[in-house]
């Protein structure tokens, strides 16, 4: 897919490719930005994250197109007064990217610029090492990470914890009581690293980490079994 083409371009092959998902870019891109080159940017890496992540759904029930998660992470940025800072909202966008498709960070560099990858390589996880490594270096590093980094990791914990306190539909299929709340109690103790750059993301966290979620059962369980 080319990237060397217009807005109006741009938005029309979003549209045409991908239907309802065009009017969340929108949303996202144009009336949450008052600026035409940020409007720009961010259609830019919707396009793009939209593409890697075209074959992808998210984990839970629905089929639902993985590109609604980073759409979220992004438009959580924004609610929370980052909306003018492009490239920690492309980075937002295309933050899984390189994590989970064949997207490598030359090719981000290319396209988006240095300051995106750097962003999107603080925060992506080294997939050859075993997944309980990579969880515990998520807690062991995120008080070395950059502003910008905190911030991006902050609102992709919120994105996933909000789904998780959507009840069913929002969970895993497969995952237990057990390791919706171990899910949790680990990204609170990454957050205790990442905390401090944003106090409306913080209160954001705090809140979504309270109360109980619905599991499949019908009953509702304590997020954090402490």
């Amino acid at each position: 897919m080319s990237l060397t083409i217009s807005f109006m371009e741009s938005l029309l092959v979003i549209t045409n490719t991908f239907g309802f998902i065009a009017i969340i870019a929108i949303v996202v891109g144009i009336v949450f930005s008052k600026k035409q080159q940020t409007s720009e940017g961010l259609i830019k890496a919707i396009q793009f994250a939209t593409w890697k992540h075209r074959d992808q759904k998210r984990k839970s029930i629905g089929d639902i197109p993985y590109i609604i998660h980073p759409i979220r992470v992004c438009q959580i940025l924004i609610e929370n007064g980052c909306g003018y800072n492009l490239p920690l909202l492309q980075a937002a966008l295309l933050h899984d990217t390189v994590e989970d498709t064949d997207t490598t960070l030359d090719e981000i560099d290319d396209i988006f610029g240095v300051i995106v990858k750097r962003l999107i390589e603080e925060v992506s996880d080294n997939k050859s090492l075993p997944k309980e490594q990579r969880k515990r270096l998520q807690i062991l590093n995120a008080e070395d990470k950059s502003h910008d980094a905190k911030l991006l990791s902050i609102a992709d914990k919120i994105a996933n914890l909000e789904d998780l306190s959507s009840g069913p539909r929002g969970i895993p299929i497969g995952w237990t009581i057990k390791r919706v709340q171990d899910y949790f109690m680990w990204a609170k103790r990454v957050h205790k690293g990442l905390r401090g750059q944003n106090k409306r993301l913080d209160k954001c966290f705090n809140a979504i980490i309270k109360g109980q979620f619905e599991y499949f059962d019908g009953n509702n369980y304590p997020k954090i079994d402490e």
